[in-house]
């Protein structure tokens, strides 16, 4: 009896060594910031209340053989310490961002890294995820364009950001099985996987993934809900200023665009995979630089190459159109949530009032740009196209000609084409056939410095545009100016709005709970400021009617009578 007794008392005094061991280690790790991949040890940086771990190779390099090709996760290893501590290069691509007629390229083709920023080491921590998916039109962008610090400030989460293919290096398509498409997507998928087998190791719990993203981002998140490839690897959503029924999403002549490419590389034409083939071989910076020949005016259309239905190959991203997919009920059964703010298009305006010189362009060649920058080139028969310009026009700006004094008129027109009206349809379409919540928010606080005066410093914008919530929220080069009060409380509330939706049954924000979208109401949040966040109720944040009434492909194909309405000038 005695000898079980002290037996008994070896196993409890070693059971508390070993924890206290157990807690060593995690703090000595934690004061070094090391983590053990299965790939190998790994060192990111130490702040105040967040970890950081920057440029970790989550995929296979997309470059030689693999460029057009689906990729797998990175399984490399090593036994040395590998530093992470700079953010891995960006994909290649032609920016936007200070966009000019050289056309200079940045970013590198082996670009497949992610970041992740988390609270803890803790393993047993199990903290909610947030996966951010970059926006950029599919063209251009990177993980390092918005990153979390200021959020992690206030809450505990582990939040991770990613590089993906773009433009043409991830979304050209021969429609076939040559070249299928949506590379770019199917690298988010295989970061999801990575996130999945390791983001335990980060203290962050893999059955808590939330993916979100701004614009494209936005997109992207919507579009994982129909791609059987992402099932089980995430368990919410929330889209901001983007989804999957928005008009520059889904690219039309993928495969003309591909063979346009190849014959301006000097690459065979009438033989597609040979033309495949022969642009694997060509240096990257002409092939990305090829898709100038599809921005007819700045930069627009501003997503010539996007997204795809993969008509043929193994493992589609997408095997049917998002409408027709989520009209039959093919889509992952996941709360989601979808925002908008009230001057969504100040991108991509805002661009063409720097110089004012663009304004009057727009205005004098209005017939002809309008398709390109509206995006219905190719979705409008040829033969309508002057009249559907001419007929949009005259709705929003009645007999005025385009200028600065009636900039908020042009708003409107890009805000309801570009962005509100596929917001509003994707939400009601979405209450009507998931049983899981479907929520809206609409922000109407404009950033004291957002997108719109990154391209137009001097001019004054009224409203909240493009990404203000995310020129708010997120620590970005983009923005030069320190968070004013009310920005700063801004971060906090939806620091914790983040933490409520990955944690309790109904999210609210500042003791507002959302409230679901029904078949027949569509409630919001409305974020007015951060003193000021009610529950709204509309049918649409859009000139709906109106749109679906023009024979435009994408609305005949929605909403819109089955034989388009007669357009009368």
């Amino acid at each position: 009896m005695r000898v079980q007794r002290m037996n008994f008392k070896r196993e409890i005094l070693l059971s508390l060594f070993l924890g206290i061991l157990a807690e060593f280690v995690v703090q000595a790790l934690e004061d070094e910031a090391i983590v053990n991949l299965p790939n190998g040890p790994i060192r990111g940086e130490k702040f105040p209340k967040f970890f950081a771990f920057k440029g970790i190779q989550y995929a296979e390099s997309p470059v030689g053989e693999k460029r057009f090709e689906p990729v797998g996760l990175f399984r490399e290893k090593w036994t040395e310490v590998k530093d992470v501590r700079e953010f891995g290069a960006s994909c290649v691509q032609l920016p936007h961002m200070g966009y000019s007629d050289e056309a200079i390229i940045e970013g590198e083709e082996d670009c497949l890294f992610l970041s992740v920023f988390t609270s803890s080491l803790d393993t047993k921590k199990k903290l909610p995820v947030f996966f951010y998916i970059h926006g950029g039109a599919f063209m251009f962008g990177g993980g390092k364009l918005f990153t979390p610090e200021r959020i992690l400030e206030h809450q505990e989460m582990v939040f991770v950001t990613i590089n993906y293919r773009v433009g043409i290096m991830g979304f050209l398509s021969t429609e076939d099985e040559v070249v299928p498409g949506n590379m770019g997507l199917k690298d988010q998928v295989v970061a999801l996987q990575w996130v999945k087998e390791n983001i335990h190791l980060f203290g962050g719990n893999p059955d808590s993934v939330t993916i979100t993203g701004l614009s494209a981002g936005g997109a992207s998140t919507h579009l994982h809900y129909f791609s059987p490839l992402s099932e089980g690897l995430f368990h919410r959503g929330l889209s901001q200023s983007g989804c999957a029924l928005n008009p520059w999403v889904m690219a039309e002549n993928s495969r003309k665009k591909a063979l346009t490419v190849a014959g301006h590389l000097k690459c065979p034409v009438d033989n597609i995979e040979k033309a495949i083939e022969c642009l694997k071989t060509k240096p990257a910076e002409e092939v990305v630089r090829s898709a100038t020949l599809f921005l007819k005016w700045l930069y627009n259309p501003f997503s010539p190459f996007g997204v795809v239905v993969e008509k043929k190959g193994s493992n589609p991203f997408l095997s049917g159109h998002p409408e027709d997919l989520l009209r039959t009920g093919k889509v992952s059964k996941l709360p989601w949530i979808v925002s908008l703010t009230d001057s969504e298009g100040l991108y991509p305006v805002a661009d063409f009032v720097n110089p004012p010189s663009r304004l009057e362009e727009l205005n004098k060649k209005w017939v002809e740009l309008a398709p390109i920058v509206l995006d219905f080139a190719g979705t409008v028969a040829n033969r309508d196209q002057n009249s559907v310009a001419k007929i949009i026009k005259r709705t929003y700006l009645e007999t005025e000609d385009i200028t600065e004094k009636n900039l908020p008129k042009l708003v409107d027109m890009f805000s309801d084409r570009l962005f509100d009206i596929g917001i509003s349809l994707s939400a009601r379409l979405h209450a009507e056939v998931l049983k899981s919540p479907v929520y809206l928010i609409h922000f109407t606080y404009g950033a004291n410095y957002g997108i719109q005066h990154f391209f137009a410093p001097n001019f004054k914008f009224k409203g909240a545009g493009h990404a203000d919530d995310n020129m708010i929220l997120y620590k970005t080069p983009l923005r030069p100016l320190p968070l004013t009060t009310n920005e700063q409380l801004m971060v906090k509330l939806y620091a914790e709005f983040f933490v409520s939706y990955a944690t309790q049954e109904k999210p609210k924000m500042a003791e507002v709970a959302l409230v679901p979208i029904t078949s027949k109401f569509m409630p919001f949040l409305h974020i007015k400021s951060p003193e000021n966040i009610t529950i709204g109720n509309t049918v649409g944040f859009a000139n709906e009617k109106f749109w679906y009434s023009l024979p435009i492909a994408e609305y005949t194909k929605w909403n819109a009578p089955k034989k388009p309405q007669k357009i009368e000038l």
